[in-house]
């Protein structure tokens, strides 16, 4: 059994789940920030398609931009038709706005797509 569960654990990048899925494991984080120390961000990219993209839609673009651009241990999820949300570990406020922007530079250079907002909050301990 515990086999199965390790199977794609291996996977380079950031881990998608969904949004059910991804609330469990803020709740889990948010319960654990008090006892541990670590710090966790939470980033939400909201956005727009600009004409002249390429590919197949700008939530699929940065559906493969992502994982790429994050660690192992990072989570992400589409939260809406327009957002996807990020969950970061171990970071300080001035990493996750420089990887924010590394993002948003590789969408905009690859894709000719546009991020029309982002949001970056710490994980709110529960105590």
């Amino acid at each position: 059994m515990l086999g199965e569960w390790l199977d794609g654990a291996d996977a380079p990048g950031a881990f998608y789940c969904d949004p059910a899925v991804f609330k469990t494991l803020y709740q889990i984080e948010a319960r654990s920030v008090p006892r541990t120390g670590r710090t966790a961000y939470i980033v939400r990219f909201d956005l727009k398609h600009e004409p002249g993209a390429k590919g197949g839609g700008v939530m699929q673009q940065l559906a493969r931009v992502i994982p790429v651009s994050l660690r192992m241990g990072d989570l992400f999820t589409r939260s809406a038709p327009g957002q996807y949300i990020l969950m970061l570990h171990s970071l300080t406020y001035e990493d996750c706005k420089m990887l924010v922007d590394r993002i948003m530079y590789s969408l905009d250079a690859k894709y000719l797509s546009k991020i029309i907002g982002t949001t970056i909050r710490p994980v709110i301990p529960i105590i």
